[in-house]
């Protein structure tokens, strides 16, 4: 988010924010550099710049990223630290956009979206390793297909970089067990329910 701008008090409201999730936002950070090669961390430091927390907020959270990196420790997120995450970027999101008019259709896709995000938590685990079996044993697909793939997915872009690292944690990890008939009907209910949330007119 930017910090463009923000009346003081907004600002501090969203670094509070930033501190709570520290620990899981430089985990992400840090994954996202050593495994998915879209970012660098010379690059995320000159994006810090536009961050919307206090200097010193940008400062310790770039530290505790390159900590991670320079230990060696980068992994993905597990479900539990995917949903805090999500959780405090959506509280930022709140007080950045607190007192801006929303359009009926935004707000709708919004909580849309939180609601299949919500639902693909319950499955996250049993579908990351769904796609590394594909990748893996089926060969039906590539990892970079599917991360192409990937874009077109209705899920925030936290869910889906968190699906992509797991996936990929499991590939660097060896085996990859394919899914069982119980997991494959959990997914699949799974899914079925988040497309009930798309039809849905409201």
């Amino acid at each position: 988010m930017s910090g463009r701008a923000l009346p003081k008090d907004k600002l501090l409201e969203i670094d509070r924010v930033q501190k709570e999730i520290a620990d899981v936002n430089s985990m992400h950070w840090a994954w996202r550099i050593k495994n998915t090669g879209d970012i660098t961390y010379d690059k995320l430091v000159v994006n810090s710049a536009n961050w919307t927390a206090m200097p010193e907020t940008k400062a310790m959270l770039l530290g505790k990223i390159k900590d991670i990196l320079d230990a060696g420790t980068a992994r993905a997120l597990t479900a539990e630290e995917q949903e805090r995450f999500e959780k405090g970027k959506a509280k930022a999101r709140s007080i950045l956009q607190a007192g801006k008019p929303d359009t009926p259709a935004m707000a709708a896709r919004r909580a849309k979206m939180e609601r299949v995000d919500e639902i693909n938590s319950t499955v996250f685990d049993i579908e990351a390793r769904y796609w590394a079996s594909r990748i893996k044993n089926s060969k039906d697909i590539t990892y970079e297909q599917m991360e192409k793939d990937s874009r077109r997915w209705f899920a925030s872009p936290g869910a889906k970089t968190a699906l992509l690292a797991k996936v990929k944690e499991l590939l660097d990890s060896g085996d990859v067990i394919p899914l069982d008939e119980p997991e494959k009907a959990k997914m699949a209910e799974a899914k079925v329910r988040a497309r009930e949330i798309l039809k849905q007119s409201k």
